[in-house]
């Protein structure tokens, strides 16, 4: 019975293990400009829209790393001070950010211009 076990055990495991090496894929965009200038011109908004997103997202991510390291500066000040291994926590400040290539897709595509996307296996494809 007790062998049983194991063998379910081992097998689980196994199968854990090979779902985690299914294959990675890659979206690729193919973009075309709308044909007016009005549509160009609104484009050259949706880039730096982009770019103002970008910078956002960089900073949030800074001062997230900021408040993490206080916070850890804070934790290890407490386990000198008392010796003792601190409780105190620490959260993840990460967030994702905006998605600041989706909405300029949406943006591109709302000026008047087009994107074909193809989805690309990248690794351990079969």
């Amino acid at each position: 019975m007790n062998m049983q076990r194991s063998s379910i055990l081992a097998a689980l495991i196994m199968a854990l293990l090979l779902t985690g090496c299914g294959p990675v894929y890659r979206t690729e965009y193919y973009y075309t400009p709308p044909s007016s200038q009005l549509g160009m011109a609104c484009i050259m908004q949706c880039e730096n829209s982009r770019r103002e997103c970008d910078r956002s997202n960089r900073l949030e991510n800074e001062l997230a790393a900021m408040r993490q390291d206080q916070c850890e500066s804070e934790r290890r000040r407490e386990e000198h001070k008392t010796g003792k291994k601190s409780r105190y926590y620490c959260p993840g400040y990460y967030s994702g950010g905006a998605d600041c290539e989706g909405a300029y897709r949406s943006c591109y595509q709302a000026c008047g211009g087009t994107i074909q996307s193809r989805t690309i296996c990248t690794d351990f494809c079969n």
